[in-house]
């Protein structure tokens, strides 16, 4: 916190004549006091304008001040928190946001997830956990879009009925978006052939990935084996890669591994005893989990901003910003999401990212707000738009590469 000067320092700086002939400089007269040439210059300016209220320093306090809730507030937290717990969902501080902003339980302005962390805190609902790790601390990967990768695994869980009884199930997640594309239960113990009929059905309903990640059990791949599998056959013959983590490292597959985690709290709060009662309660499971459950590279508002592009406004805007869009980006609707220095636009239809701009946003033809999307430094367009089949014989005015070669090869 900055100490503010004291009123006899402030009365020198006023009484200060730099006309005088006998009078030093200015950065003399500053190294003297030990301030800076801009306090003088700002005491001077305020004593031009407020006159003798330059000796006093202005309030430090904040223009708004922290909004206060009360206690029915934490109740509705408290609630929301508990009724997240039992039906087996995170009720960490973001779900509650989010499942309170869905339910209008709060009338808005909604708490922050940082607000609701303090008053859950006071209020003694924290569940310690000293042994987690900060997430600054994880070094994480992820593909800049969907079908670019999936991930498969399966865990064993142990029904209610005598508590000996075991089934597998199997989960399949798509790197980029987290969504479940196919979890499925059965009563034998992992296996190739159950591991086989659920790639089947996430590919027949969603398409072939380029890749496909597993761990190095002989029911997913077995190319460290040496070896060449049924699953590796199978998806090198729809086009996608079988790659496989390290050995003994399955933090590789760590978003399904956390996922085994979401889902076994989910399945324990519900007690299921058969092998027909799991897959009923993995149908709501997924329903909520891929369309509801708040996702947390989503804009601060916990909704994805839905642009509609016509063709008579191809535009979308940000920070000031308005970014024209090719001619065959009209008539479609996007999901804009902004995280780790990423400006992304996705199709709301087929889920590929269409537009990446890294941020801050930098024009190449110079700082203007208005640019077209192949005039951004660093921008990767899913479709770029074609100059004609002459194009590229037909030198420019300036002697120098298009506009759109510049943006998308890195050399430029």
């Amino acid at each position: 916190m900055v100490t503010p000067l004291s009123q006899a320092v402030r009365q020198k700086i006023i009484a200060f004549d730099p006309a005088n002939p006998d009078a030093v400089k200015v950065s003399e007269f500053c190294t003297s006091l030990k301030i800076s040439r801009r306090s003088f210059y700002t005491i001077r300016q305020r004593y031009a304008e407020e006159s003798q209220a330059a000796l006093h320093p202005r309030s430090s306090a904040p223009h708004r001040t922290q909004r206060v809730y009360d206690d029915s507030v934490t109740r509705v937290l408290l609630a929301a928190r508990a009724d997240l717990k039992s039906r087996g969902w995170d009720y960490g501080p973001m779900s509650i946001r989010f499942e309170i902003a869905v339910e209008h339980l709060v009338e808005p302005p909604i708490p922050s997830v940082s607000t609701i962390a303090r008053l859950l805190r006071a209020a003694g609902a924290v569940e310690a956990n000293p042994k987690k790790r900060p997430k600054s601390s994880y070094v994480g990967f992820q593909r800049s879009q969907t079908m670019a990768l999936r991930q498969i695994d399966a865990f064993e869980y142990k029904l209610f009925d005598d508590h000996t009884s075991k089934v597998t199930i199997y989960q399949v997640l798509d790197d980029a978006t987290r969504k479940d594309m196919g979890t499925t239960a059965f009563a034998d113990p992992e296996n190739a052939d159950d591991a086989m009929t659920v790639m089947q059905a996430c590919i027949t309903a969603y398409g072939a990935p380029h890749e496909v990640l597993s761990e190095n059990h002989s029911s997913f791949n077995q190319l460290r084996q040496g070896r060449v599998g049924a699953m590796e056959l199978y998806l090198a013959s729809v086009g996608s890669l079988a790659i496989s983590g390290r050995t003994y490292h399955p933090q590789t597959q760590g978003k399904n591994e956390r996922s085994h985690q979401t889902l076994y709290r989910f399945l324990q709060a519900h007690q299921p005893t058969s092998l027909e009662e799991v897959n009923a309660l993995l149908v709501s499971y997924r329903q909520h989990y891929n369309h509801r459950r708040p996702h947390q590279s989503l804009p601060p508002n916990m909704t994805p901003q839905v642009v509609t592009i016509t063709g008579q406004n191809r535009g979308v805007f940000f920070q000031g910003w308005k970014i024209a869009l090719p001619n065959n980006y009209a008539e479609r609707q996007l999901y804009r999401t902004v995280a780790d220095g990423q400006l992304a636009y996705w199709c709301v239809g087929e889920g590929d990212m269409v537009l990446s701009v890294p941020l801050p946003i930098v024009a190449i033809t110079g700082p203007k707000k208005f640019v077209n999307s192949y005039n951004i430094q660093g921008v990767w367009l899913k479709d770029p738009p074609h100059c004609g089949p002459n194009a590229a014989n037909r030198p420019s005015r300036n002697s120098r590469p298009s506009l759109l070669k510049a943006a998308l090869d890195p050399k430029w």
